[in-house]
């Protein structure tokens, strides 16, 4: 069994004013190849302004895509961020444990949404307070060991 990884990363810049400027290094598609197709995601902040204070709540979306030919049954999502800098709040699906040291986990999303078939899509909203500046904080969404209705999804890329 091997794993599909795909990592959406987010740079947030703090300047020593205490205000956050958000850089954002998404490539246009985060894909990953499966047998029969891919599973798309994509994470963005919640905002149009890039400037953040300290204090201010922050969410970002997580959107889901299966492009694969086969309905994905089991969708594990982590979703790591710099706890000394962001405080996790909430989140649109309750993970399965309290954040542990930056990263927010869910074992199988359709437990909330139901399997996953071929072009639909799942979007999981996590928000953050703004709590402390830093240089560069990273804040990743990753969907690993996805599971098809003809078994697990092979290959081991990621991005």
């Amino acid at each position: 069994m091997t794993k599909k990884v795909v990592t959406v990363l987010l740079v947030v810049l703090i300047s020593t004013l205490f205000t956050f400027s958000l850089l954002t290094f998404i490539q246009p598609t985060q894909t990953v190849s499966a047998q029969s197709g891919t599973i798309f995601v994509d994470k963005q902040l919640g905002r149009t302004s890039n400037i953040v204070r300290v204090g201010e709540y922050l969410t970002f979306t997580i959107f889901i895509e299966n492009q694969s030919t086969f309905t994905v049954t089991t969708l594990p999502l982590s979703d790591t961020y710099n706890a000394d800098v962001l405080g996790f709040v909430d989140a649109s699906v309750p993970p399965d444990t309290a954040p542990v040291n930056g990263r927010i986990d869910w074992s199988d999303l359709t437990t909330f949404f139901g399997d996953l078939p071929p072009g639909q899509n799942v979007t999981v909203v996590v928000g953050f307070i703004a709590e402390h500046p830093a240089p560069a904080i990273v804040n990743a969404a990753e969907v690993h060991d996805a599971v098809g209705s003809n078994g697990d999804i092979e290959g081991d890329d990621s991005t």
